[in-house]
């Protein structure tokens, strides 16, 4: 009669012995293998590229305000592109010399460079040294971010250099500017448009003024020298100085004559009528004599003496020292309205003149607006030089992993796998003794 099989569980809980030595000895091989394998630990870090850069102006504050939140950029190719820097040949070769007896090969094997689900790019590095691997993995951004700083800063180096250029050349233009104003204004010998306005204007008003007093004066000086000259034309060249007169003899035979016939008339008359022909005789001798002695003066001029004339003397003078005024007076006269013709011809040139200053300064004021704005470009370069660019933003930066806990081999994972396949191939080969077992109970030798 044959023996009915056993099944699976019999067959290993009947050799169980069986099942529990494969399955020590395969926790102990792998124990004991990955005792000998080389730890191997693993570092990452982590970083993006900011979607939008900070601004910077030293015009408009709104450009050096945060634009938003620094997110990581979701372009592709932006991705892409960092990938591929991180990448060549090169890089791994700059990495590599960093350490010592570290080629860019096995760098290249031991790192891996991928974009997670953030958009975040991680860089794993894999090293024996879990202090290297960590330096592996943070020599990545920070060699890229280096990298970046360095050709911005040379580009910016070389803008700035056509900066200076600029500048240089509008410092020498405006330099050149300012001495052709310098140069119009000796010329004309004014100050500025307003300066020489308000001296024009003060000059012209100050010589008017001056003419106008000098006409008056002149027109005085003519009404004086008129009422002189007509007082002059009015007096003698010559006048008596002085002269002697004596009492006239001839008076005293008179009034004697006279005194004589009237007291003959007074004789006659007591003699004879009024009407008598010797009266009226007497009486005619006697108007006779009172006639002639009526006719003789009592002093007569006996010599004159003749001067010239002191006060037409002195209107001679005055009219001469008139006329030497009035010389002297027309002299000035001309000079002033030579001076006030030629600040009135000043006067009508000024609107061209300032005309011209005004293209000076208008010239000047965009040769220094200009250079303002290359000075104020040049200053944001320089600050934008003196402060550290950070293209990259680093989340994690990458740390040296616990030295009990190496990313391979995981003994403790090696021995529970390396234990159930131990436990499988157990129960494989009590199955299979038992197999056997029976095979031979059945056979018929």
């Amino acid at each position: 009669m044959t023996p009915p099989r056993r099944g699976l569980l019999q067959a290993s809980y009947e050799r169980l012995h069986v099942v529990v030595l494969v399955a020590l000895g395969a926790i102990f091989a792998s124990w004991w293998v990955s005792g000998r394998l080389p730890a191997i630990y693993q570092s990452q870090s982590r970083f993006f590229m900011p979607e939008s850069a900070d601004g910077f102006s030293l015009h408009s504050e709104s450009e050096n305000l945060p634009r938003g939140p620094k997110l990581p950029t979701s372009n592709p190719e932006t991705q892409s592109s960092l990938r591929g820097l991180l990448t060549t040949s090169e890089f791994y070769l700059r990495v590599s010399a960093a350490f010592q007896n570290l080629t860019a090969i096995e760098i290249e094997r031991s790192v891996s460079v991928q974009v997670d689900k953030f958009n975040l790019v991680v860089v794993t590095a894999e090293d024996r040294s879990p202090t290297r691997a960590a330096e592996i993995a943070n020599r990545f951004p920070k060699l890229l971010q280096d990298d970046l700083r360095k050709r911005t800063t040379r580009d910016v180096q070389q803008k700035k250099e056509h900066l200076i250029n600029a500048e240089e050349a509008r410092s020498v233009e405006l330099d050149s500017l300012e001495k052709d104003r310098l140069e119009f204004l000796l010329d004309v010998g004014a100050v500025d448009s307003e300066t020489q306005s308000a001296t024009l204007s003060s000059r012209l008003e100050t010589r008017r003024t001056q003419v106008a007093d000098l006409e008056v004066r002149r027109r005085s000086l003519e009404l004086q020298e008129m009422e002189m000259r007509s007082q002059f034309e009015k007096r003698r060249e010559f006048i008596e100085s002085s002269f002697t007169r004596e009492v006239n003899p001839r008076i005293q035979e008179l009034r004697s004559a006279l005194v004589s016939a009237e007291s003959e008339y007074a004789s006659l008359l007591m003699k004879h009528q009024p009407k008598h022909q010797y009266a009226l005789a007497k009486e005619k001798e006697i108007e006779v004599l009172r006639l002639d002695l009526q006719s003789q003066e009592e002093l007569k001029d006996k010599s004159w003496s003749f001067q010239i004339d002191p006060i037409r003397q002195d209107l001679d003078k005055k009219l001469a020292n008139l006329n030497i005024e009035r010389s002297a007076l027309d002299a000035e006269l001309s000079i002033r309205r030579s001076q006030l013709d030629a600040t009135v011809k000043e006067w009508s040139i000024l609107p061209a003149f300032n005309e011209e200053l005004n293209a000076h300064d208008q010239q000047i004021s965009q040769a220094r607006d200009t250079l303002n704005q290359l000075r104020d470009r040049l200053e944001e370069f320089r600050l934008f030089e003196s402060r550290e660019q950070r293209f990259l933003e680093i989340v994690e930066a990458a740390v040296p992993s616990s030295l009990s806990d190496p990313f391979f081999p995981r003994r403790k994972l090696i021995m529970v796998v390396s234990g159930f396949f131990g436990l499988i191939l157990g129960i494989a080969m009590a199955n299979a003794m038992a197999r056997a077992a029976s095979w031979r109970e059945e056979s018929p030798w």
